[in-house]
């Protein structure tokens, strides 16, 4: 089993609100960022740590 980010991460995203941030609606977004993992549990350091980046794509309703 992996943790993913137990040994740290930096993310950054940006949302389009399609009827303005304060308003109800459409939300689209995309996010980048980078993870590191390790092969160990919430406790331990064992194994390998390894960096990658990450990327997201967001679609949603803002009530």
């Amino acid at each position: 089993m992996k943790i993913q980010s137990e040994d740290g991460f930096i993310f950054a995203t940006y949302d389009y609100h399609f009827n303005g941030f304060s308003n109800p609606g459409l939300v689209i977004g995309t996010g980048i960022g980078i993870t590191r993992e390790d092969e160990g549990g919430f406790f331990s350091n064992a194994g390998k740590t390894e960096t990658s980046t990450s990327l997201t794509l967001n679609i949603g309703y803002k009530f």
